[in-house]
C-alpha cells in the first residue's frame, strides 16, 4: 500500500511539472539577462525580413506544445485511473474495518454473555 501511496504521489509531481513546464514555456523564450534587459529593440523571433520563415521558426514550439499537451492528456488519465483505484483500494479497507468492528463487537457479546 505504501509503494502504491507513493506512485501516487510521484505520478501527481510529475503531472504539476509537465503543467508548470508547459504553462511557463512561452515566457522562457526570452533570455533574461542584465545585458538583454537594457537592449530594448532585441528581437526574440527572427524577423520576416531575415529571410526565416515564421512558421519554420515555430514549428519547433509547436511540436513542443504538442508533445507537451500528450503528455498532460496521458498523465491527467494516469491520475484519473490511480486515483479511482486509490479510491477502491480504500474502499476494500474500509469493508474490511467495518467487518473487523462487526466481529469484534460479536466477540465482545459472546464474551459477556
Amino acid at each position: 500500500m505504501a509503494a502504491f501511496a507513493h506512485s501516487v504521489l510521484f505520478m501527481m509531481l510529475a503531472l504539476t511539472s509537465v503543467i508548470a513546464l508547459h504553462s511557463t514555456s512561452r515566457k522562457r523564450a526570452r533570455a533574461e539577462s542584465v545585458a538583454e534587459d537594457k537592449i530594448d529593440t532585441m528581437e526574440i523571433e527572427p524577423s520576416t525580413h531575415s529571410g526565416v520563415d515564421d512558421a519554420q521558426w515555430h514549428q519547433p514550439n509547436n511540436l513542443l506544445d504538442a508533445k507537451l499537451e500528450q503528455l498532460i492528456e496521458k498523465m491527467d488519465a494516469r491520475m484519473t485511473k490511480l486515483s479511482q483505484e486509490v479510491k477502491d483500494e480504500v474502499a476494500k479497507l474500509n469493508d474490511g474495518v467495518a467487518k473487523l468492528e462487526r466481529r469484534v463487537l460479536l466477540s465482545e457479546r459472546v464474551e459477556a454473555g
